[in-house]
């Protein structure tokens, strides 16, 4: 699968789109052309798990074989989520349901992504022995899944800056709380759209990227979009 920004740029694989985050032309990576999957061929009954490797093997292609990618999922969602079922239903009345996506460990939505694009950025490292640093703007949920899912990997250290009183305690807590070595709470006086900004200027310093081994998580890259659409 090879990628293309927004802006012109091209990435000749999936790897190179999740740890550049942002294309250095300062546009979003998308696939080149978009692999068709046959509805009729999908049993109604998939379990969450069984889509999500259906889905996002399309677009990973042969860097991660199929057997090692079923474990990552697998293993991401099955130790780390409330419920059996990942995304649960309320149904109100007829015709009115609620999908519930608060079953992982932060009760936010942000946990499908990010419990399983750390263990696939930890896959790559893991074969190259190298560590990265990853930035992470948050305005509350993203930066406390982000955290909870980076704070047990042996090659990642997290940055996550977040806007100053614009955030519940709860969430603050979430993040502050978290003792590890590897992770950074970095408290911007402004709003998070200036904690964006911060991240996005980041990125695209490219000398500055490379020397120190930096991407990002947040909607920018690509692989989180891709796994966050099988819901």
């Amino acid at each position: 699968m090879k990628y293309i920004s927004t802006r012109g740029d091209k990435a000749d694989s999936f790897k190179d789109v999740l740890f550049s985050g942002l294309a250095k032309d300062g546009g979003l990576f998308i696939p080149e052309s978009w692999p068709q999957i046959e509805l009729s061929k999908i049993n109604s009954n998939i379990s969450y798990v069984d889509l999500t490797h259906k889905i996002i093997s399309l677009y990973i292609g042969n860097e991660i074989s199929d057997n090692d990618l079923e474990k990552i999922i697998i293993q991401a969602y099955k130790k780390s989520f409330s419920k059996e079922d990942l995304v649960s239903f309320k149904e109100l009345n007829n015709n009115e349901v609620i999908v519930e996506l608060f079953n992982g460990p932060t009760l936010a939505f942000k946990d499908f992504a990010m419990q399983l694009l750390i263990p696939i950025f930890d896959y790559f490292l893991s074969r190259e022995n190298r560590k990265i640093n990853l930035i992470v703007a948050t305005s509350g949920d993203t930066g406390s899944a982000a955290i909870n899912a980076v704070k047990n990997s042996k090659y990642i250290s997290i940055f996550c800056l977040y806007p100053k009183g614009r955030i519940s305690e709860f969430q603050r807590r979430q993040m502050s709380t978290a003792t590890q070595d590897n992770i950074n709470l970095c408290e911007i006086d402004g709003t998070f759209d200036d904690c964006q900004k911060i991240v996005k200027s980041i990125l695209r310093d490219e000398y500055f990227c490379n020397k120190f081994s930096i991407s990002a998580v947040n909607s920018i890259n690509w692989a989180r979009i891709v796994i966050q659409s099988v819901y």
